[in-house]
């Protein structure tokens, strides 16, 4: 394609334009270029390919970017059509318009498409979890997220923790495949599998996933709301340090940080079932004996 509309300012500021295929400004000068310029294209909006777009978000529907090549082209296919950057073809997903995915970072979003249907960037292929709407796992971040719809089911890999927004009850990332599974447990057990801590939905007491054996913690304590004898003691009716939430079943939610400076917790009930408290030479005695272990 020739050469046409050529402009320059007379030193090291050009523009000119291949035809009505495409139009290159550059500026290699000491001042800014801002000119009205004469592109040789038809009336729209254009990617600079230069400064890295991706996609095309105001074109006539299905003009994409190909960044391979830094030409802009015209895919003659239906609306939601993507560009495959492993290949450099173009390839239709069959979704509904204004369905894009981000190949820089990895990540997919919604923005209108049919409810449960993915891009894998890897493949190229498009593929369901066939799990309840709105529950997709992202294999290439491990991020789990919302597309807009109705459930809302997110697992933050990255982090570790798991936790539920409105989905069915019970459903969790598994974070080694990155499939979905059941534990089989009550409703609303979640563990968080990265930093080995444990926490209650808010759903039946008591019901905690060990990480190590996958047993439930078990204190032999009556149900009842105890003193760690360790960060503090029983003033009245609280704790001036940790409580421990002891269920019907026995079983408690037992959290020591790899940040504490002592790593150690203790409850206890005396005869009377009442909860007792510790003097500072007991607590030295306890400290020293698991500082030692």
């Amino acid at each position: 394609t020739n050469v046409a509309n050529w402009w320059d300012n007379g030193n090291k500021q050009i523009s000119f334009s291949r035809g009505g295929n495409g139009f290159i400004a550059f500026n290699d000068d000491t001042g800014d270029l801002k000119q009205t310029l004469q592109t040789g294209l038809l009336e729209g909006t254009y990617c600079d390919i230069i400064s890295g777009d991706m996609f095309q978000t105001g074109l006539l529907e299905g003009t994409y970017c190909d960044i391979i090549s830094g030409n802009m082209f015209q895919t003659g296919l239906s609306e939601g059509t993507y560009c495959d950057i492993i290949s450099g073809d173009m390839f239709q997903t069959g979704l509904s318009e204004e369905t894009y995915c981000d190949i820089i970072s990895g990540d997919k979003f919604q923005t209108g498409l049919s409810e449960g249907t993915y891009c894998d960037i890897i493949s190229g292929d498009m593929f369901q979890t066939g799990l309840s709407e709105g529950t997709y796992c992202d294999i290439i971040s491990g991020d789990m997220f919302q597309t807009g719809l109705s459930e809302g089911t997110y697992c933050d890999i990255i982090s570790g923790d798991m936790f539920q927004t409105g989905l069915s009850e019970g459903t969790y990332c598994n974070i080694i495949s990155g499939d979905m599974f059941q534990t089989g447990l009550s409703e609303g057990t979640y563990c968080d599998i990265i930093s080995g801590n444990m926490f209650q939905t808010g759903l039946l007491d008591g019901t905690y996933c060990d990480i190590i054996s996958g047993d439930m913690f078990q204190t032999g304590l009556s149900e009842g709301t105890y003193c760690d004898l360790i960060s503090g003691d029983k003033s009245g009716s609280s704790c001036s340090g940790k409580s421990v939430k002891v269920g019907s079943d026995g079983t408690a939610y037992i959290e020591l940080l790899s940040t504490e400076d002592d790593g150690v917790l203790a409850i206890y009930t005396g005869v009377s079932g009442l909860h007792i408290t510790l003097g500072s030479d007991m607590k030295q005695i306890i400290l020293t004996y698991f500082t030692f272990l």
